[in-house]
């Protein structure tokens, strides 16, 4: 509610929060919670009752792990496409316009 003093927004009052909350609560969180049960997606719970500098610097350490391992990833299974000749493998990876397939990174 602070940020209320000085957003101009409308919707920065104690009744909007709670319905924000009770969104949360009913819409939300059940997601999170069977994600995270079920192990379909890993669901990272970060303290937001800290300082802006503490829960951006663990969130920051999430979403580069996060990042870090889908291009580890991707380029791990584009070298096995490359690898067994699957240029149409390869190509639905890469989306348009990749030159090496066309540029005999694949034998024909």
């Amino acid at each position: 509610l602070e940020r209320a003093k000085t957003s101009g927004r409308s919707d920065d009052n104690i009744e909007s929060l709670r319905k924000r909350f009770a969104t949360f609560e009913t819409e939300t969180a059940p997601v999170t919670n069977r994600l995270a049960d079920t192990r379909r997606c890993p669901v990272h719970r970060i303290d937001a009752e800290r300082s802006i500098e503490e829960v951006w610097a663990d969130t920051r350490s999430v979403l580069d792990g996060a990042v870090a391992g889908d291009v580890l990833a991707a380029n791990a299974e584009l070298l096995h496409r490359a690898g067994r000749c699957d240029r149409d493998g390869y190509a639905a990876m890469c989306g348009e316009g990749v030159g090496a397939i066309g540029n005999g990174a694949f034998p024909h």
